[in-house]
């Protein structure tokens, strides 16, 4: 589970990313990852921008990097 900080209400929520696949989770692209780093850190994110992140995912044929150390 992680700590999900939603922009627009100012809560946390919780979402549980077992829903996902093990690749759609620890699998991004190097610019994503880059520009995300800052919320990585602090383990918040918006709760619509991490969905439509995984949605890209899904369709992306382009893997370049891991971040599942950064969900342990």
């Amino acid at each position: 589970m992680i700590s999900i900080l939603h922009s627009r209400y100012h809560r946390q929520q919780q979402v549980d990313l077992f829903m996902y696949s093990e690749a759609e989770v620890s699998i991004i692209f190097q610019w994503e990852l880059n520009s995300w780093k800052p919320y990585l850190k602090e383990m918040q994110f918006c709760i619509v921008c991490l969905m439509e992140l995984l949605t890209k995912l899904r369709t992306s044929l382009f893997f370049h990097t891991t971040i599942t150390c950064l969900f342990q």
